[in-house]
């Protein structure tokens, strides 16, 4: 499982810090949980393009609320969490909200597939997420990769 070897990254980075390094884990999970993130949420339009990834949407779909979550709460604990050396809040912005965005496009997802009741909010999202879908994962992406890239970069 996917979801299981990050946390396990996140237990061997947690183990072997040195001070002022502690939040080393958080950067980590995030790159990773984003790129999983957005490459679920375009894996639609992610399969049609690249051959090697045919299977990815229905090989995923027992895993993706759970990678959902797990996004939404990076998200949440970039936002609170600040690595030495980095501007606070604003130092990890992009990826902080793409996590927030990703992971709860995924959630909403699951809730939409899994609900009988049909609401005006759940309608919206789903009309938006039916237009911009791709977008989002594709941004989602390349704010990891960038951020992957360059760490000490305001806003990434």
């Amino acid at each position: 499982d996917p979801l299981t070897a990050v946390f396990q990254i996140n237990i061997l980075c947690a183990e072997n810090t040195q001070p002022g390094y502690s939040m080393v884990q958080f950067y980590v999970l995030s790159v990773l949980v984003n790129l999983a993130a957005g490459m679920l949420v375009s894996a639609g339009m992610l399969e049609s393009k690249f051959t090697w990834l045919e299977g990815l949407e229905s090989a995923t779909a027992s895993s993706r609320f759970r990678i959902g979550v797990g996004a939404f709460v990076i998200g949440v604990l970039k936002i609170l969490s600040v690595m030495n050396g980095d501007v606070p809040v604003v130092g990890d912005l992009l990826p902080a909200a793409a996590g927030l965005v990703l992971g709860g496009a995924l959630v909403v997802e699951r809730y939409g597939e899994r609900t009988d009741v049909k609401s005006p909010a759940l309608e919206r999202f789903s009309g938006f997420m039916e237009n911009y879908r791709n977008t989002i994962g594709i941004a989602g992406i390349a704010i990891s990769v960038i951020h992957f890239l360059f760490p000490r970069v305001l806003f990434l």
